[in-house]
């Protein structure tokens, strides 16, 4: 299984045209990020990217059910996309595999032009918006998401000397405008906090059969399995028969006023739409851990 994983840098934001809709970034170096690896700028593949450049927002460009909004809400977070990502090496772009490789890495750079959506275009106020933050300064920052590459021993990379990991080379799948830097500790910190909502979840739904201790001992598969019977053993309880909601008193017979029975049931469809939402978020996160993907 590939592992996608994602480096965040302060770009250089250069040569913004308002009008043409464009903005030049600088989305990668061989500087060290925060989480101590180095990316090969001699090694990049850029084919695939090139056949689909999309340009996200915050990376939220994947799909995977975390509690999607509409259609027309998820095509948004596509913002633009990239007539053109190249190397180049102080400020001169470098057309061929030879010259980049005959190049001082540290002197290399990826940078790639994005061409923003626009409100009448395309209906997107969202690319709308970034793009006037780009110009005024308070966005400035990107983050790659690609696949390593692997080297003819399937290492992907190796720890220098100095204890920098030296990726061997990357795929470049998408690149994002993001709100910060990448920050180990806030990460952890929204780890922390969405697990723990995942856990309360999961006792909520369980009930009092299940202490927290079971929960953790228990796999993935076997908690996903009592949820979905849970659900099935709810909908077998809730077919009533239509003579459930009538009442008779000697010789009357009379309907039940549904009117309260109405209002119960908006809410428990308010109420499961809120767990299906939680519930979402939860399988998500597990199905980012089976696929090892690394967020950065």
């Amino acid at each position: 299984m590939e592992t996608m994983e994602r480096a965040i840098l302060n770009s250089e934001v250069r040569n913004i045209d308002l009008k043409e809709r464009t903005a030049e970034f600088v989305i990668s170096s061989a500087r060290k990020d925060r989480h101590g690896t180095s990316l090969n700028m001699k090694n990049w593949n850029l084919d695939n990217y090139r056949a689909n450049p999309i340009v996200g927002y915050q990376h939220d460009v994947y799909g995977g059910g975390m509690c999607p909004g509409s259609p027309t809400d998820e095509a948004k977070k596509v913002i633009g996309y990239a007539p053109d990502v190249w190397i180049e090496e102080n400020g001169k772009r470098l057309f061929n595999g030879q010259e980049i490789r005959d190049a001082n890495e540290e002197d290399l750079k990826l940078v790639s032009k994005i061409k923003f959506e626009s409100v009448k275009e395309t209906d997107n106020d969202l690319a709308e918006m970034l793009l006037k933050k780009v110009n005024f300064g308070s966005i400035r920052s990107t983050s790659v998401g690609f696949v390593p590459l692997k080297d003819e021993k399937g290492k992907t990379g190796e720890e220098r000397d100095d204890g920098v990991f030296k990726y061997h080379g990357q795929e470049l799948l998408e690149f994002s405008l993001v709100n910060i830097p990448s920050n180990p500790d806030a990460i952890k910190k929204e780890l922390r906090t969405q697990t723990y909502s995942a856990l309360m979840f999961i006792k909520k739904e369980l009930g009092d059969s299940y202490s927290f201790s079971d929960i953790e001992a228990m796999k993935v598969g076997d908690i996903l399995s009592i949820l979905e019977k849970g659900k099935i053993d709810d909908n077998n309880n809730s077919n009533t028969k239509e003579s459930d909601n009538i009442s008779t008193t000697g010789d009357f017979i009379f309907k039940v006023d549904l009117k309260e029975s109405a209002e119960k049931e908006k809410k428990e469809l308010e109420d499961e739409e809120s767990d299906r939402c939680i519930r979402e978020k939860y399988e998500y996160k597990l199905k980012l851990n089976k696929n090892q993907i690394t967020l950065k």
